[in-house]
């Protein structure tokens, strides 16, 4: 590396609750050990504790609004904080913002590294030219090559030339994430390349360019694995783990994320540590069990666990036993547990606890204790009020409670299923809850492990909906508690039943709180919306808010049975629905699940509305209108296409009999992918202004 290269980086940061996290300041340490001068911008407020932090390692802070997201915070440093004078003092300039994990190797290396290559400008990364995806906020219907500009470097040639600062006088407001990539990103490598500047990024691209275009995506978001063993990537976006599932499940089955820690360790000594706390601070706590894979499957015959004796004395079971027809059942589970693990009953029963005693005692079990409780607030008061003691003096804890359904002998044999469902999940066997406990120990990040949620008979129907009307008094229960959570009414807590293990500081809020009887709601309970059904939900907040992350376990015969179950369910749904309609992917399928309220406002904003098409996804689209009850004029075609003058009940037109109205005349797109990507330009080319395209 150049001793006397002498070089000035700008780092940019947004948090909304404004906490710098530990990987950026190990991207802040990194760029120390190879600039004179770091300058961090941070858009949107601050805590006093994370400037203190940042100023402890002797940085420029600046707060500013957040606004322009990072294009116009490097024009304002620029600008404001350093100066084009100033500039003129440095040999090299490195943009950077926060939207990633590493670097994984030391960046002094990489900066060296690039140093010996004939360019002036470089990237951590590059996309290649591939399909447009931003629709009409990018006019191209091909994506420019460009360097991704969460981090570059300008060397002194490009950086006190006078373009340098000619591009940034033009860069204009940025409102929203679509302008800071087309009106930045997408321009920046475009610009400078055009002036005659010579561009590079220290991951290759070539093996890109071997594809179709049609057929490229963006790596960096949905093959990070491959990027980092086989090309060396030095970074992880944020964005990997926040993008939709369904988007996700285009391209693979979401196997990287879940193996993104194994393969960072496989490669780098970096922390991984540091991005377990800071996914866990900022996701929903369901999204980030859904994208980390965090569903375990566990043997039940054979143990993982290496050392039982230290596993076993930091342990407890708490047991609620409530019907004396299900009691030699729990009894039979409880049995499995090893000695050196202590149990604890609650019961209301007298003759229930009179019968276990009686039962451990013949079976030489001393380590279990019955606790009597009372009548009002059922299984969760025995654990949180006579229970909240012995639930802080271990370290694991496993709490089970009984089940039981009433009515016909469908309904019965239903709560039978659930129960065991429960129990199974918990305490399967010996070996089975070994290595529960061996989970929690190979993984620290893990705080609540609870069984999967119920879907046979009627259950199935709340899948996803989990907060059955139960969302607000969730809320509130959360903020009695203090929870630092991050909790929204579209995702669906996963985390249901009162049935769980846990670490205890994971759960320490809520029996540190001090909950009393009258917390509880008077019998009869309502079916939903009481403090009750708030606590069944509230269990992966309250560990979210502890800096845990929650997952579901089963063990592996369940999982056999499970997988099965599922792919039965999946194929009956899809069967009643091929009896509508027809559909070749899993996207074209969702879009029949709902009805977008834009798609409303586009479809009642002109007189005339046509659907471009007489294929798969233009019958999605009719379905939509049809359902909505709104009208539309009827299909059209491109020229020489039209086989039947109707299709639907509506007229078929060829695009060259629509005279262009576009104040009063929409059309929607009813093709795929690949037929948009050839009439877009000839309809924009013809004058056509209001497209809506569904599958952008």
């Amino acid at each position: 590396m150049k001793d006397t290269v002498k070089r000035i980086a700008i780092f940019v940061i947004y948090d909304k609750q404004g906490i710098i996290d530990g990987y950026c300041i190990h991207i802040i340490r990194e760029l120390k050990s190879v600039c004179d001068r770091v300058a961090v911008i941070c858009n949107g407020n601050m805590t006093d504790k994370s400037i203190e932090g940042l100023q402890e390692e002797n940085l420029e802070v600046y707060v500013r609004k957040n606004e322009g997201y990072d294009a116009t915070a490097y024009k304002y440093a620029l600008e404001d904080i350093v100066g084009w004078d100033v500039l003129e003092g440095y040999d090299e300039l490195i943009l950077v913002n926060d939207s990633f994990y590493g670097p994984f190797w030391p960046l002094k290396d990489i900066v060296e590294s690039m140093e010996e290559k004939n360019v002036d400008f470089w990237g951590l990364t590059g996309q290649v030219p591939m399909g447009n995806t931003f629709g009409d906020a990018y006019p191209e219907e091909i994506l420019p090559y460009h360097i991704q500009t969460y981090f570059v470097v300008v060397h002194s040639h490009m950086l006190h030339d006078i373009s340098f600062k000619a591009f940034w006088d033009n860069v204009k407001d940025i409102k929203e994430f679509t302008d800071a990539v087309t009106g930045f990103e997408l321009l920046f490598t475009k610009y400078f390349t055009e002036k005659g500047f010579v561009s590079g990024t220290y991951v290759g691209s070539t093996f890109q360019e071997n594809e179709k275009i049609e057929n490229r995506i963006p790596y960096i978001m949905y093959s990070p694995c491959e990027l980092i063993k086989k090309y060396h990537c030095p970074v992880v976006k944020r964005k990997c783990f926040a993008l939709p599932y369904q988007d996700i499940l285009h391209y693979s089955i979401g196997q990287d994320m879940s193996m993104i820690f194994e393969t960072i360790e496989s490669v780098s000594n970096y922390d991984v540590d540091m991005i377990w706390k800071h996914l866990i601070r900022i996701m929903e706590p369901g999204r980030l069990h859904q994208v980390l894979h965090l569903r375990y499957v566990l043997p039940e015959q054979t143990s993982l666990m290496t050392d039982h004796k230290t596993g076993y004395s930091k342990t407890a079971v708490i047991a609620h036993i409530n019907y004396m027809e299900l009691q030699d059942e729990c009894i039979s589970y409880l049995l499995h547990l090893p000695k050196e693990i202590d149990v604890f009953v609650t019961t209301k029963s007298g003759d229930i606890k009179r019968n276990i005693e009686k039962i451990f005692l013949d079976k030489g079990r001393k380590n279990i204790s019955v606790i009597m409780i009372g009548n009002r607030g059922r299984e969760i008061r025995g654990l949180l009020i006579e229970c909240k003691d012995i639930f802080l003096n271990y370290e694991y804890i496993c709490y089970v409670h009984d089940k039981r359904t009433t009515g016909g002998i469908a309904d019965v044999k239903i709560g039978e299923k659930f129960f065991h469902t429960l129990w199974d999940s918990m305490l399967k066997s010996r070996a089975y809850i070994d290595n529960i406990l061996s989970l929690f120990e190979k993984n620290k990040y893990i705080g609540l492990l609870a069984p999967p949620a119920p879907y046979h008979w009627s259950y199935f129907r709340y899948l996803g909906q989990e907060w059955t009307g139960n969302y607000q008094t969730t809320k509130e229960l959360a903020n009695r508690l203090r929870l630092n959570c991050v909790m929204q009414e579209e995702f669906a807590p996963f985390v249901l039943g009162t049935t769980f293990w846990c670490r205890t500081d994971a759960l320490r809020p809520l029996f540190e709180y001090g909950f009393c009887e009258s917390d509880f709601p008077e019998e009869p309970l309502a079916l939903d919306g009481t403090f009750n059904h708030a606590i069944e939900r509230i269990f992966q907040y309250v560990a979210q808010s502890q800096g845990y992350a929650s997952g579901i376990v089963m063990s592996d015969a369940d999982a056999s049975s499970y997988l099965q179950d599922y792919h039965s369910m999946i194929i009956g749904v899809l069967n009643e629905y091929r009896k509508k309609a027809r559909f070749p992917y899993f996207y074209e399928y969702l879009l029949d699940m709902s009805i977008p309220e834009e798609f409303i406002d586009f479809c009642v904003s002109f007189e005339k509305v046509y659907i471009y098409g007489t294929g798969r996804v233009a019958g999605r689209i009719t379905n939509w209108l049809r359902t909505a009850g709104m009208e539309y004029e009827g299909y059209i075609v491109s020229d020489g296409h039209r086989d039947n003058a109707k299709w639907n009940g509506k007229s078929v037109y060829v695009l060259s009999e629509i005279e262009v109205e576009n104040d009063k005349l929409g059309i929607i797109l009813g093709l795929g992918k690949k037929y948009q990507k050839e009439v877009i330009p000839i309809l924009k080319k013809k004058g056509y202004r209001n497209i809506y395209n569904i599958l952008k």
